[in-house]
């Protein structure tokens, strides 16, 4: 009878790999997503938490320099090394191929005791011809411990390394392989496979125990940048408001604030009910003043501070900050003209603009009335985007276009995007 491995990725902190030991987790996966930014102790200790369990850890470098991937599991020293680059025979593919066996033939031989998972693409129904699924895997098997199936999406040219949520790598679609090609991979494989490409929604255990703000962007956890984007704009009071299942996780990361110089307050949202609702839990907090509620997950390249400074000169409403962005349709999206914004549209599928609304927002103290008379959208939520739709009928949002990069680190893309960012600002100095 074969067994059924379960396998969950994107683990950063080992309160998160115990958690997940408990659960009877099989493969417990983390990343790292540069070879400039490769060293991330929370992620060594992560691995070393697994060390001795019953669970195997794994990791993924988002790279293939052969060096840069041999001083990584040097450092890491993980159970599972899990390489998933676009692998098709188009475009000079073959070569790719070759030059990834080779790696995984000097990964075996300087490393014997680490097992190597490979990715193998499968596209959606109808699209297999490009892929190959099949003559790849054939390739890579005597190179490999383990296969991986995983989404490929490929436009009908066969061209497909554009395509991907993150460049030249498969996976993380949300879209389902073709389940055919997949079966016949199982039944000619002669090492195991593990099957994926397909679920389309989050799995349980990862959704309980992973916080996604805790991911490293660059060298720091990603809440990092908001706290220090709020000190630099002189705002030392905070609230942070977290879930119940990761509030010990953030405490034990922030502490009081004195090391960031400011002060710390923790409030618990106890369901996913939406921004405005956790805005409303600040009531108090704020006590009638004006706020600045900052997302844990908004990565700006440049200081908030000017545009804090202009929210203190202004006699009433709100400010909104705007970015234009080739996805709008993931994001609140304002429809302007000359001078005002008309309306906010929230994740449309027809957006008005390319100008998406960033997770930075600004109020007066009037805002804790208006959330008390916002009803539940479709979604279950109290909407952000019905609060400042309230400010724009009464005529009282201002907004500017946010300068230089700005990124909301909310998808494994846009992650990757805000650590090359946080890279670049790191290398220029």
């Amino acid at each position: 009878m074969n067994k059924i491995i379960v396998q969950i990725y994107e683990v950063q902190t080992p309160s998160e790999a115990e958690k997940l030991m408990e659960l009877g987790v099989d493969h417990i996966g983390s990343v790292v997503v540069s070879q400039e930014v490769w060293k991330l102790p929370l992620i060594r200790d992560t691995i070393n938490m697994i060390d001795g369990s019953a669970a195997r850890s794994s990791l993924i470098p988002l790279f293939s320099s052969l060096d840069a991937v041999l001083r990584t599991l040097d450092y890491y020293k993980p159970d599972i090394v899990h390489f998933c680059e676009d692998l098709t025979f188009q475009n000079g593919g073959w070569g790719t191929c070759e030059e990834l066996i080779l790696l995984q033939e000097n990964v075996k031989k300087r490393f014997p005791g680490i097992k190597i998972m490979r990715s193998i693409p499968i596209s959606q129904p109808g699209m297999n011809d490009h892929v190959a699924t099949i003559e790849l895997a054939r390739l890579f098997e005597p190179v490999s411990d383990y296969f991986l199936t995983d989404t490929l999406l490929v436009k009908e040219s066969g061209s497909s390394f554009d395509h991907q949520p993150v460049k030249g790598f498969v996976g993380i679609t949300g879209q389902t392989c073709d389940w055919d090609i997949a079966a016949k991979l199982v039944e000619s494989s002669r090492i195991p496979v593990i099957l994926a490409g397909g679920m389309g929604t989050r799995l349980f255990p990862l959704t309980k125990v992973t916080n996604k703000h805790l991911l490293p962007v660059g060298k720091e956890p990603m809440i990092y940048h908001p706290v220090k984007q709020l000190v630099g704009a002189g705002i030392k009071e905070i609230l942070v408001v977290t879930s119940t299942d990761h509030m010990g996780d953030v405490v034990n990361l922030l502490g009081s604030g004195k090391g960031f110089g400011c002060e710390f307050t923790y409030k618990v949202q106890e369901d996913a009910l939406g921004i405005a609702h956790a805005l409303a839990l600040a009531e108090n907090f704020v006590a009638g003043n004006r706020v600045a509620v900052l997302l844990g997950d908004n990565i700006f390249e440049r200081t908030i501070e000017p545009y804090v400074e202009r929210f203190r000169k202004q006699e009433r409403g709100a400010r909104v900050l705007l970015k234009s962005v080739n996805d709008p349709e993931r994001f609140g999206v304002a429809a302007l003209d000359e001078y005002h914004v008309i309306s906010i549209e929230e994740k449309p599928e027809q957006p008005k603009s390319n100008y998406a609304v960033t997770g930075l927002y600004m109020y007066n103290g009037q805002v804790f009335d208006v959330i008390k008379t916002l009803k539940p959208s479709q979604r279950g939520e109290l909407e952000i985007t019905d609060v400042n739709n309230f400010y724009i009928k009464q005529e009282t949002v201002t907004y500017e276009v946010v300068k230089g990069f700005w990124s909301d680190a909310g998808t494994f893309e846009s992650l990757f995007r805000a650590t090359n960012l946080i890279e670049r600002k790191i290398s220029s100095k």
